[in-house]
């Protein structure tokens, strides 16, 4: 086995994690970037989302602790995200959070709100 191959991997990988951060910097810069200019719609989709929440209705049997798992798959954390929202709102605990993916980091956020509001 030649003694310069493990080195060439080490080289090889080096090399791919900063490509990789390289171009994970410039998606996040262009995400970022299709969001300026956004305020005013983004301040109407919160109004229509806490309208909505105010229409709502929950039953009476409806239980006012709760599991909650969040599924993974880009912006359908979305959903995710509205449904813990609107438990918060109408003050209905999460015992427990899962989540995968970005439903993960979707259930950690607001499990850490949790633990923030409760010292």
């Amino acid at each position: 086995m030649d003694p310069r191959l493990p080195w060439a991997a080490v080289a090889l990988t080096i090399a791919a994690i900063g490509l990789y951060r390289r171009y994970c910097a410039r998606a996040v810069a262009e995400f970022l970037g299709l969001l300026d200019g956004w305020d005013a719609e983004i301040a109407d989709a919160k109004a229509y989302a806490a309208a909505a929440v105010r229409r709502a209705r929950i039953a009476p049997d409806f239980p006012l602790e709760v599991d909650v798992v969040c599924s993974g798959g880009g912006f359908k954390v979305l959903y995710a995200a509205g449904a813990l929202y609107f438990l918060k709102t109408y003050g209905i605990t999460t015992r427990r959070v899962a989540g995968a993916s970005a439903g993960g980091l979707c259930a950690f956020m607001h499990w850490s709100d949790g633990v923030a509001a409760n010292g």
